[in-house]
C-alpha cells in the first residue's frame, strides 16, 4: 500500500493488487501431490491420507501426471500445516521403532532380548501417550 496526499491534506491509500494466481497454483499442485504420495506427517492422519491418496489417484489417473514429486522442505511445511511438530516427531519416533523389529539385528537376538526390547518399545510408547 502506498499513502497518497489529496489537495485538502487529507491522507489516502492506493491499494496496489499483486497477482498471485502462478505462486497459488503451484502450491496446489504441490499440495495435491503431497496428499496423493499418501506420506502421513502422523499415525492419527494415516487413514485419511490414504483416503485421499487412493480419491486423488483414481482422479489423476485419466489426467496428465502433475509436476512431478514435492521437495522434502515443502512436505515438511505442509505437513506442519495440518499435525503439531510434537506429532510429527513422534510419529517418526514410532515409524523408527517398529522398522527396527524388521532388522537383521533385532533378528538375531534371542526371544528373551527380543522380550526385553519390546518392552522397552511398550515403556516409550506408554510415556509418549501420557505426554499427549
Amino acid at each position: 500500500m502506498i499513502g497518497t496526499h489529496s489537495k485538502s491534506g487529507a491522507v489516502g491509500l492506493m491499494v496496489k493488487t499483486v497477482d498471485n494466481t502462478k505462486a497459488h497454483e503451484k502450491f496446489a499442485r504441490g499440495w495435491e501431490s503431497y496428499l496423493r504420495s499418501g506420506e502421513a506427517p502422523t499415525k492419527g492422519l494415516q487413514r485419511v491420507f490414504r483416503q485421499f491418496s487412493k480419491w486423488l489417484t483414481r482422479i489423476y489417473r485419466s489426467v496428465q501426471r502433475l509436476g512431478g514429486e514435492v521437495p522434502s522442505d515443502i512436505k515438511d511445511i505442509m505437513a506442519r500445516m495440518i499435525a503439531t511438530q510434537d506429532d510429527i516427531e513422534n510419529y517418526a519416533h514410532e515409524q523408527a521403532l517398529e522398522q527396527f523389529e524388521n532388522t537383521k539385528l533385532y533378528q538375531q537376538l534371542s526371544e528373551t532380548e527380543q522380550a526385553r526390547v519390546q518392552g522397552y518399545i511398550a515403556d516409550i510408547k506408554e510415556k509418549k501417550l501420557k505426554n499427549v
